[in-house]
């Protein structure tokens, strides 16, 4: 409809596993999959309002591998996107199974995040966002994860119709 879309996605993420004890660096480093699939909904509520609401599943055939307590976990969220004059805010809320860089393993995250868009006149814009993330630790996995925050500001320069400059900022 003119106010509505759906859709249906499919995603595959390859992840490299922790290395065992002993193990030379990159060898033996064989990939796990985690498929993800959802559907989508977005309605634009009026003009300058709109939510999208996103469920489904994730699936990682070795969850061992993974660092994951089980197969099978819902994926998916909510986010709701407001225009204040020239501006756009971004309110969201998410579950699913990401990759924990670093460590080898996957985890399943709650992420919170707030995001604003806001032009300062004709060729500055000026973004700044917020994210929460609250990992969730499953049934027999040992390695627990503490929440962690992220935020950033950005300023940025048009210089052309499809070209900008910009410098950021985060604190994690």
């Amino acid at each position: 409809g003119l106010r509505n879309s759906a859709s249906i996605e499919y995603s595959l993420e390859a992840a490299l596993p922790r290395q065992s004890p002993g193990s030379v660096e990159g060898a033996g480093g064989q990939y796990y999959l985690t498929h993800f699939g959802s559907l989508v909904w977005d309605h634009e509520l009026s003009r300058k309002n709109a939510v999208l609401l996103e469920a489904g599943t994730s699936y990682t055939p070795k969850p061992q591998q993974a660092g994951l307590g089980r197969q099978w976990y819902f994926y998916g969220g909510a986010g709701y996107s407001r225009g204040v004059g020239r501006s756009n805010l971004l309110l969201f809320a998410r579950r699913e199974v990401t990759p924990a860089f670093g460590l080898g393993v996957s985890r399943v995250m709650n992420r919170f995040g707030l995001g604003a868009n806001i032009p300062m006149g004709r060729f500055w814009t000026l973004r700044a966002s917020g994210l929460f993330l609250v990992p969730e630790t499953p049934e027999g996995v040992a390695l627990a994860y503490g929440p962690s925050g992220d935020a950033s500001v950005s300023l940025g320069r048009n210089l052309g119709r499809h070209i900008a400059v910009s410098t950021e900022g985060r604190y994690r």
